[in-house]
């Protein structure tokens, strides 16, 4: 949402809107099981990209589209009520994202094909994950999911 604009609604981007909460855990929940299966992968030397991994970044990829879509259009629609840096980071954050797992799926059926592609498609595939740390943290703040770190260090202290 552009600074300063109003936000609009319609029945049909209401709709829309609400669908963002739920498709965001989709493409996050196979972008991070990708991960540890194309570690494990690694582990045993191979010299091709887990077949797992390839199949859960393509679909991750095009969930990741379908979430970045409804997102934008619930920012356009209620953005106004959200903190605007928040919003903001996790927007664009949202967009980084979104864009390697683009990337990372027009890579990943011939990530083996070269080593240079297959070293591109694991360390994508890791910048991927850490980013979504960053959506995720801000979407959950925009959400009020805060999380109450005293509780965490109390724990750690014996307190």
């Amino acid at each position: 949402m552009l600074q300063g604009a109003e936000p609009t609604t319609s029945p049909l981007g209401d709709a829309i809107a609400m669908l963002h909460p739920l498709l965001v855990h989709f493409p996050i929940a196979l972008i991070i099981t990708a991960v540890p299966a194309e570690f494990l992968r690694l582990r045993r030397g191979s010299d091709a990209a887990s077949p797992t991994a390839r199949f859960l970044v393509m679909v991750g990829a095009v969930g990741a589209l379908l979430a970045g879509v409804t997102g934008w259009i619930k920012a356009a629609i209620d953005g106004g009520g959200y903190d605007g840096r928040d919003l903001g980071w996790h927007k664009w954050s949202g967009v980084a994202f979104t864009l390697i797992a683009v990337i990372l799926a027009c890579i990943a059926p011939r990530a083996e094909q070269a080593p240079g592609r297959l070293k591109a498609f694991r360390l994508l595939l890791v910048a991927a994950a850490a980013i979504l740390l960053i959506v995720g943290h801000y979407g959950a703040t925009l959400a009020g999911h805060t999380l109450d770190f005293s509780l965490f260090t109390k724990a750690l202290s014996g307190g």
